[in-house]
């Protein structure tokens, strides 16, 4: 008894990438019966827009929202608007009051839904480390239908203040400065970039007050020289301050997420800069059940060890090759 009653009140599970294959992110979408929302900073995976197509064949209404085109003007998503147009589905670019549409989620059928830090792409699904987390918690679900609804008709929209659910842009910051300054043990990121100071001074902070920081990150391969010049002086300062900072080793770092005393989690698509806190359309989503947290944790704690101290290069001379960085990918950048 006790163990169903466990089961009935468990809201959330997760997807780690790319440990769980491509099969889940699949199987999840192709059980559509009836609605299918997708917003989607890039989505070119040939299978997940033949899977939206048949989804329309079989009576399912699709409607997704792409991002237009990346902070430098560049597309990616033009072909795959046309096919999935021409196979049916309706499709809008995001909504112009957001420099970029970051936000990589999923609602079927208006009763789950996930929140992804991966894009739909062959790399994210195959090649780097990220995360999905599946909610059934029907507070959420619905803010996710709102915020869709809004975003597709050009309207303004206000986060529920007590769900769980973070967005981006302007109710980002504060939240995340508030979830890091509740640690008391342990603070565990992995992230791709820090271009942030309030978040910088946040993580500090914790350290001084005597909680084990962690930060593990992927070094210069896929950021762009403006934020290196901020991600390379903020991890040096956290060293200074004698926090541990390792670089993702055998997986391309794409993740964001946040543990907080081995307890509670952030998984989101924002980034840790200024754009993905003021400009940017995102979305994260704060997860305490211990089923989802304690497998985020181990998957940190693994690729930690796997990890090595990262000698963090001076910012104003990045540009010297290091053997140890994976060669440049024009596909893989961090927006």
């Amino acid at each position: 008894m006790k163990k169903k009653l466990n089961q009935e009140i468990s809201q959330h599970s997760l997807i780690v990438g790319p440990d769980d294959g491509t099969e889940p992110v699949f199987t999840f979408v192709q059980q559509a019966r009836h609605k299918i929302r997708l917003k989607q900073f890039k989505l070119i995976e040939p299978n997940m827009i033949q899977a939206l197509a048949d989804a329309v064949a079989r009576g399912v209404d699709v409607r997704v929202i792409l991002n237009e085109k990346r902070s430098g003007g560049d597309r990616v998503n033009d072909e795959t608007r046309e096919q999935l147009e021409q196979a049916g589905v309706a499709v809008q670019w995001g909504p112009d009051r957001f420099a970029v549409v970051h936000e990589k989620s999923f609602v079927i059928d208006d009763r789950v839904a996930m929140i992804a830090t991966f894009n739909v792409c062959p790399t994210c699904l195959a090649k780097t480390r990220d995360y999905g987390i599946i909610s059934e918690n029907a507070m959420e679900v619905k803010e996710m239908v709102d915020c869709f609804e809004a975003d597709w008709h050009n309207r303004p929209f206000r986060p529920h203040p007590r769900s769980g659910l973070i967005w981006g842009p302007n109710y980002t910051r504060h939240p995340l400065a508030t979830l890091i300054d509740s640690a008391q043990k342990s603070l565990d990121i992995q992230h791709p970039k820090l271009c942030d100071t309030t978040i910088l001074g946040r993580i500090l902070a914790a350290k001084k007050r005597g909680v084990r920081v962690r930060f593990l990150c992927g070094g210069k391969h896929g950021i762009s020289d403006w934020d290196i010049l901020d991600s390379f002086s903020s991890w040096r300062i956290l060293q200074q301050a004698g926090i541990r900072v390792r670089r993702q080793k055998q997986l391309k770092l794409h993740s964001k997420l946040v543990l907080i005393d081995g307890a509670k989690s952030l998984v989101s698509s924002f980034n840790l800069d200024r754009s993905a806190f003021d400009l940017r359309r995102e979305l994260g989503i704060v997860v305490s059940e211990k089923a989802v947290v304690a497998r985020l944790q181990a998957i940190f704690d693994q690729d930690w060890e796997l990890a090595k101290a990262y000698k963090v290069p001076d910012p104003l001379h990045h540009i010297r090759i290091d053997p140890e960085e994976p060669p440049d990918d024009p596909g893989f950048v961090h927006e």
